[in-house]
């Protein structure tokens, strides 16, 4: 849940505790019959009150929706490489997407990486692979092709070596070829 779920919740709360507290003063005789009568036709009676109501109902709906959302970041994401006696061995996919991200931009020509890793079962008893989406930017003059290769056999040797994954697929979208030069480093005299 969000932070801004969060404050939104906590309101929804000390606004229902609030409502609470009226309510059992109303049924307990402690507050006086005609002084909330008086308030509560008072409050029917301004388009405030029913906006108030109409409000207070959506973030209602609004927090029970939230309680029944399920959303995976990006972080608690794992792959389960190797299933033993001894145990699991799992790797988070954000894991897997710093590795991705250093042996492409290493690859000359390369300017920019974008990367989408997703797990695949491609049995039901079948073991997990990847999907990798890459986007590339590019530097001009260099060949499409070849660099496109380059990285995607790149990646796969460097999953098959650290991952021991031999069957990843990777996909490689070239989304521009930039004119932008990149920035010098200081040579080291």
């Amino acid at each position: 849940m969000g932070v801004g779920n969060r404050l939104l919740l906590a309101l929804y709360a000390l606004a229902t505790m609030a409502l609470t507290v009226a309510l059992a003063g109303i049924l307990v005789p402690i507050l006086p019959e005609r002084e909330w009568l008086n308030e509560v036709r008072y409050v029917t009676g301004r388009p405030e009150g029913l906006a108030g109501i109409v409000v207070y109902f959506l973030v209602g709906v609004h927090l029970f929706l939230c309680a029944f959302a399920t959303k995976k970041t990006k972080n608690s994401a794992e792959v389960c490489l190797l299933t033993k006696a001894s145990g699991k061995v799992h790797v988070s996919l954000a894991a897997i997407q710093s590795v991705v991200l250093r042996v492409a931009r290493g690859v000359p020509g390369v300017c920019d990486v974008a990367a989408k890793i997703s797990p695949l079962r491609q049995a039901k008893d079948a073991e997990e692979t990847l999907l990798i989406r890459l986007k590339l930017t590019l530097r001009p003059g260099v060949s499409v092709r070849e660099t496109a290769d380059a990285v995607s056999e790149l990646v796969r040797r460097e999953l098959a070596h650290v991952l021991d994954m031999d069957d990843v697929r990777v996909e490689v979208e070239v989304a521009e070829i930039s004119n932008e030069r990149l920035p010098q480093r200081p040579r080291v005299s």
